[in-house]
């Protein structure tokens, strides 16, 4: 998964992480489904490209998802 370079002031990046409070929660879930909406901004969209394909669309958020519920 390519995410964001690793630098001293980020240097534990979360995939999915589009707000950068290093945890991937319901707050990324949100911003990311606003965006694919057009009623929101995405701060970081290279980590919510989770199927790296360039593009973040609903696979990703889907993908999300899926990371957010298998972590709890």
């Amino acid at each position: 998964m390519k995410l964001l370079p690793k630098t001293d002031e980020f240097p534990e990046l979360v995939p999915g992480d589009v707000n950068l409070d290093f945890v991937l929660d319901t707050k990324d879930l949100l911003i990311v489904q606003d965006w694919l909406l057009g009623i929101g901004s995405l701060p970081v969209w290279q980590n919510a490209d989770l199927d790296q394909d360039g593009k973040i669309t609903i696979f990703d958020l889907t993908a999300m998802k899926q990371l957010l519920l298998s972590e709890s």
